[in-house]
């Protein structure tokens, strides 16, 4: 991932809304996240990068947090966002495939 690519995937976690106590567990996989993402080489962009993202989306169902309609549009808004970075189409909803109950 390209330097500015990188300065706006960490902007984007300011992006996030909804209750605070909830977004303090979810920033931190997220940081996690954006950090694998920025280790992948550029050749992986794209479908390869796909694994990555479930893993992401495994460890947010595993918190032990609530979480509502805000932080979960928020949240997949933020990850498609992502997801645009390194490639993926959001068109295809992968992230739905992973997302918990919530």
């Amino acid at each position: 991932m390209a330097q500015s690519n990188l300065d706006n995937a960490c902007r984007l976690l300011d992006d996030l809304k909804g209750g605070e106590e909830c977004l303090v567990e979810i920033r931190g996989v997220l940081r996690c996240f954006v950090t694998d993402l920025i280790c992948m080489p550029r050749s992986q962009h794209g479908k390869a990068m796909l694994p990555l993202f479930k893993s992401c989306m495994l460890r947010i169902n595993e918190l032990d947090v609530d979480i509502e309609t805000v932080e979960r549009e928020s949240l997949l808004d933020v990850l498609y966002r992502l997801g645009d970075m390194v490639g993926l189409s959001r068109t295809c909803l992968y992230l739905e495939r992973w997302r918990g109950d919530w």
